[in-house]
């Protein structure tokens, strides 16, 4: 048995060495634009290229589908409402977007939660903690849509 040469597609050196030609290939059709048509070329190209071959159409700033924004003004009046659950929620979307609650911590902030819910006096006292919790989530997320993954999060330890 000898040794094998494996092929590993999608290695960093295969990406980065992606990205070289495709800035070799961005650079000459600069230089030949510009070459061929002088300034009218290179405006062209700034004005064309974003629409045409932008590397992200998600991040692109002429395609703005489907993006939510908070409404500040509704999101701060709701966050008056209920202003103890309100910053312990805004901390714990904080701490789960940096990764540093997960298990028995992300248990702890939700019993937390689930008291400062109870000391703002939010939903029904008959309600199951469970239902308090996803109903405050449901509220938030609507003024703050911005943290999907963490609310994700959120609702899987709550209905654990």
């Amino acid at each position: 048995m000898g040794n094998r040469l494996i092929r590993v597609s999608g290695t960093p050196y295969e990406s980065i060495r992606g990205l070289i030609v495709k800035e070799k290939i961005g650079i000459v059709i600069i230089i030949a634009s510009f070459l061929l048509f002088k300034w009218w070329g290179f405006l062209s190209l700034i004005v064309v290229l974003p629409f045409v071959g932008w590397a992200d159409r998600y991040k692109s700033p002429f395609s703005k589908k489907n993006i939510q924004t908070t409404n500040w003004g509704t999101g701060i009046e709701f966050i008056s409402a209920y202003p103890l659950s309100g910053k312990t929620f805004q901390a714990l979307l904080l701490k789960l977007s940096k990764g540093q609650c997960e298990g028995e911590d992300l248990k702890e902030e939700l019993s937390g939660l689930l008291s400062n819910l109870s000391d703002d006096g939010f939903g029904d006292k008959t309600e199951s903690d469970q239902k308090k919790i996803l109903n405050y989530l449901e509220l938030f997320s609507k003024y703050f849509p911005n943290w999907k993954d963490e609310y994700g999060t959120i609702r899987k330890a709550a209905q654990a």
